[in-house]
């Protein structure tokens, strides 16, 4: 978290910095957050009149930790996104903006589960693959700029809501129902992603 809000900081002490507005259309964008973790985020945005864009992202990623039931091992996402921007002495895709976003996101957790440590049950280890889609609906606010007409940088957050399905047909020992409640252990966090969800993200690209 500290490098994120680093990273965030940075990122904004840059609007000291002169930015500029552009006639180009095309913008390629990394997130540089998602690399701390192992996932790769790259985003198209492309400018249509002086007011709106539109974006679609996509990331993917994977992990090689010991299996968890604290977080996905592996997942993929795909967000289009409509951008309205609203700063009066700007043109888009410099300044502030909102956007409303649609997300699809498949997530794969690998959990091991001890349940012979509880105290009145006698089991043993459940080792298995769970996998969740998501689908979700939400919007951000931004600001983004432009320096020497090729480089863009952004900052974004926003809420949204997702509606989650899960299946865990894959374990070795039994299907986890998401009603699990065997222990502390089996509460799966994954199997409750259905409820309100948060976007947020920096960005750096490279317009065309």
């Amino acid at each position: 978290m500290k490098k994120i809000v680093a990273l965030l900081f940075c990122v904004m002490c840059i609007n000291f910095i002169q930015a500029q507005d552009t006639d180009k259309k095309n913008i390629v964008k990394l997130n540089p957050i998602a690399f701390g973790y192992s996932s790769f985020n790259v985003s198209y945005e492309r400018v249509f009149t002086d007011k709106m864009t539109a974006q679609i992202s996509f990331f993917y990623f994977g992990r090689s930790s010991d299996p968890s039931i604290y977080g996905p091992t592996g997942g993929w996402g795909i967000t289009p996104e409509c951008r309205f921007y609203l700063t009066e002495t700007k043109t888009a895709p410099t300044g502030f903006f909102l956007a409303p976003f649609l997300t699809l996101q498949g997530l794969t957790y690998n959990y091991s589960i001890n349940e012979g440590a509880l105290p009145t049950l006698a089991l043993d280890n459940r080792r298995g693959t769970a996998k969740s889609t998501m689908f979700g609906i939400g919007g951000i606010v931004g600001y983004q700029w432009i320096f020497k007409d090729i480089i863009t940088a952004e900052v974004y957050a926003g809420p949204g809501f997702g509606l989650a399905s899960m299946n865990s047909n894959k374990a070795e020992h039994g299907n986890i129902r998401e009603n699990s409640n065997i222990g502390t252990n089996a509460l799966f966090p994954f199997v409750k992603q259905t409820g309100p969800i948060l976007r947020f993200g920096a960005t750096l690209g490279f317009i065309f």
